[in-house]
């Protein structure tokens, strides 16, 4: 009679189920054109900061396996010369993937088919990139350059038609993200996509549409719910909203009032150890000067913990406008509330603290402030 062996049995299973859960190789097939000798390809899982795999293109075919821990989206990132970073998203399942990759075309997405879903929602998501923004890049583009070669005496208004090409981008990649979702309500894409190129920031009300509309199953996913809770965080600080209570006391101990308001106020967030607050700050003198006296209040909100170094560079740095901080460091509610973590971060209220306008370059907020100085009239 035949004997039974258990423990056999149960570790031959326990082998072929770890076996079946080995991560599969990813082959990537790559063939590479008009590249110089130092351009480099990396591929990182989704947010891994240690590549996967590092290796020159030699302008031949070139064929590389990759072992992700588990099947999921990735980045290809390529470095070329001179110094120009070119990253795309792709999906790393245990496929074969035939990559082109033209340093003359290279924002082209360089996988041309594939019977993954996955490598087919991307494909569909970077096709509705380049069709819907090749117009507005075009334009951000000749912008840029005019900012490099304009005169000093217009630099200004360069440097406003930038940014408002860099709103005009984002806006676009807004609406790439919302036909994407529309046609595939059911992708986890959609999340990713939202994360890494959208702007809650700046259309808070669009993104709360685009996820409203998706399937339930991917609304009720941890990425989408993590994203909500900031949509709607990010929701409170936009234009037409009332801004959030100012928690913290000005130098003499007094807390902060809203009655100090005036018709327009500047609300400057910032953090005495932060080297772009403190680049910030003689314009920001030049532009109190100019309105101090004309129904504008500019007003600091810091977000130090050492009281010794905020009440030093006030003094240092000449910043005679109101300043308010909890003091708390990172503790504090109002970098949450008011600039979503940002510094510096400026925006405007009216006298009943309504946001007017938010994320305000310093190079652009003159404009701003004449704007909306000339509407309050």
């Amino acid at each position: 009679m035949k004997k039974n062996h258990p423990r056999l049995a149960i570790a031959l299973i326990s082998f072929l189920f770890l076996l079946s859960c080995k991560p599969k190789e990813t082959t990537l097939d790559i063939r590479s054109a008009n590249f110089g000798p130092n351009a480099v390809i990396e591929i990182y899982s989704l947010s891994g900061s240690k590549p996967l795999l590092t290796e020159n293109l030699k302008n031949k075919p070139q064929s590389f396996k990759i072992k992700p821990n588990a099947p999921g989206y990735g980045r290809l990132v390529v470095n070329a010369e001179p110094r120009q970073q070119t990253e795309f998203l792709i999906y790393l399942d245990g496929n074969t993937y035939e990559i082109s990759l033209d340093r003359d075309n290279i924002r082209q997405y360089p996988i041309a088919g594939s019977n993954s879903q996955q490598v087919k929602e991307l494909l569909e998501f970077y096709t509705l990139q380049d069709s819907m923004s090749k117009e507005n890049n075009k334009n951000l583009r000749i912008a840029l350059k005019k900012t490099e070669t304009a005169p000093r005496e217009t630099i200004e208004i360069s440097l406003k038609e930038y940014e408002e090409w860099q709103e005009k981008s984002k806006r676009t990649m807004t609406s790439v993200i919302q036909a994407f979702a529309k046609s595939y309500p059911t992708s986890m894409l959609t999340p990713i996509l939202i994360d890494r190129f959208g702007s809650p920031e700046s259309f808070a009300p669009e993104y709360k549409a685009i996820i409203k509309n998706l399937s339930a199953e991917v609304r009720e996913s941890k990425e989408i719910q993590t994203l909500s809770k900031e949509i709607d965080r990010i929701a409170r600080m936009q234009p037409g909203q009332k801004m959030a209570e100012i928690n913290g006391k000005n130098p003499e101990g007094v807390p902060f009032n809203p009655r100090v308001l005036k018709s327009i106020n500047v609300f400057i967030c910032w953090t005495s150890y932060d080297a772009e607050s403190r680049k910030a700050n003689p314009d920001l003198i030049r532009l109190y000067e100019l309105y101090k006296d004309k129904g504008v209040e500019f007003i600091g909100v810091s977000y130090d913990k050492h009281e010794k170094w905020w009440k030093t560079v006030i003094k240092d740095d000449g910043l005679s406008w109101p300043q308010y901080a909890d003091l708390l460091g990172a503790k504090s509610p109002n970098p949450g509330n008011l600039s979503d973590y940002k510094s510096p971060y400026i925006f405007i209220t009216d006298k009943s603290g309504i946001i007017l306008s938010n994320n305000i370059p310093v190079s652009n907020l003159g404009f701003e402030i004449t704007d909306w100085r000339s509407k309050a009239k």
